[in-house]
């Protein structure tokens, strides 16, 4: 039997300005400390949004932990601001003097190194 799970990052748009805005201190958790949700936890990630989910072994059950989980993220992005959206992005532009407001944490940009272990 095969599990799979995924960890989509996303990004959050403003509806009024089309501007995407900073998740930064939007929802809870970080990536050493994911928020837990039903079925999964959400996370800020950089300036970006990230959510997993619990392993499923079927498709129908992965389809209901994307969709549970992607409903409680959005709930906090809307009560954030009930003008922001999440938004499938590959790339996001943010405002440079917006940007800079920023706290180093969200203006550090990359991947933690990872480990290989070559014996």
């Amino acid at each position: 039997m095969f599990t799979i799970g995924a960890d989509p990052e996303l990004f959050v748009r403003n509806t009024k300005t089309g501007k995407i805005v900073s998740a930064w201190g939007m929802i809870p958790g970080d990536k050493y400390n994911p928020f837990p949700v039903n079925k999964g936890a959400i996370q800020v990630d950089g300036n970006a949004v990230e959510f997993n989910i619990e392993p499923a072994t079927t498709e129908d059950e992965f389809v209901e932990n994307i969709q549970t989980v992607l409903k409680e993220l959005e709930h906090y992005v809307k009560q954030a601001d009930p003008d922001f959206e999440l938004v499938f992005e590959p790339v996001a532009h943010f405002d440079p003097d917006e940007f800079q407001e920023l706290p180093i944490e969200a203006r550090v940009l990359g991947c933690d190194p990872d480990f290989d272990y070559r014996g």
